[in-house]
């Protein structure tokens, strides 16, 4: 059910960052497309999704962890990036 919705948030967070590179390649662009592509990024939170589809799947007393385990993979990822 929610595999739609974390493949359409993982598409937008994409969105922002290629919108840039194609504002770099492309000077007559207008920046009005980074900055609508970064701000529809908002509308569907990725990491939301994740932890309820967690929340779905694991077991009680597996479900603190498994937040801890995807909340400290992607803020690992986010410091090493």
């Amino acid at each position: 059910g929610r595999r739609k919705l974390l493949l359409i948030s993982s598409f937008l967070s994409i969105l922002g960052p290629v919108m840039l590179v194609a504002l770099q390649r492309d000077d007559s662009m207008n920046p009005a497309w980074y900055y609508a592509s970064t701000s529809i990024k908002g509308f569907v939170s990725f990491m939301n999704i994740a932890l309820s589809s967690m929340a779905d799947v694991l077991p009680r007393k597996w479900r603190a962890p498994g937040f801890g385990l995807l909340t400290a993979g992607f803020f690992f990822g986010i410091s090493f990036f």
